[in-house]
């Protein structure tokens, strides 16, 4: 695999050019999405209901891909497992498939803005998302968005690419 050059703002210049780097990067971009959804998770009693608060009416036609991301964000709060933990072990798979996902349909629809990955349609209300908009940059939803906050724009750009090739390749 090449070598990818990524910058942290302010921190030291980073190589993705192994799978473990890929792994580690969709590990902090799950961490910060799986994050933007505990306060959901402390609301509700099981998988269900955490579904239904964060997604409403659009739990129905959420793909696979979304439905498994969310329950491995279920999953990790339930347990209780924390960010460093999760930054150690987590595969990656889920966020992989989740990327992947929103990837095609961004080039399908440029204007989306990732709810199709939880069975939404780009600007359609999802009433969790406006509770939690004023407390963060990113919509619980918007996983790109996530991977920009911790990557800065050009880096979550590079990374997504060379994690996703990884995985396309199967270097997990």
């Amino acid at each position: 695999m090449t070598s990818i050059f990524v910058g942290f703002g302010a921190q030291a210049q980073k190589t993705i050019s192994t799978k473990e780097d890929a792994r580690l990067a969709l590990a902090k971009g799950f961490v910060s999405f799986r994050n933007s959804l505990r306060p959901p998770f402390k609301e509700t009693k099981d998988l269900k209901g955490f579904k239904t608060t964060v997604c409403g009416p659009w739990t129905p036609t959420m793909p696979f891909e979304g439905d498994n991301l969310l329950n491995a964000a279920y999953e990790s709060l339930r347990k209780g497992t924390s960010d460093e933990e999760l930054i150690k072990t987590y595969a990656g798979k889920e966020m992989a498939a989740a990327l992947m996902y929103v990837q095609k349909v961004q080039k399908d629809n440029p204007k989306s803005d990732g709810s199709e990955l939880f069975g939404g349609t780009t600007g359609n209300f999802n009433p969790y998302a406006a509770r939690l908009q004023a407390d963060s940059p990113c919509r619980w939803y918007q996983l790109i968005c996530w991977l920009k906050q911790i990557f800065g724009e050009a880096g979550a750009e590079i990374i997504i690419t060379q994690a996703l090739e990884a995985i396309r390749l199967g270097l997990r």
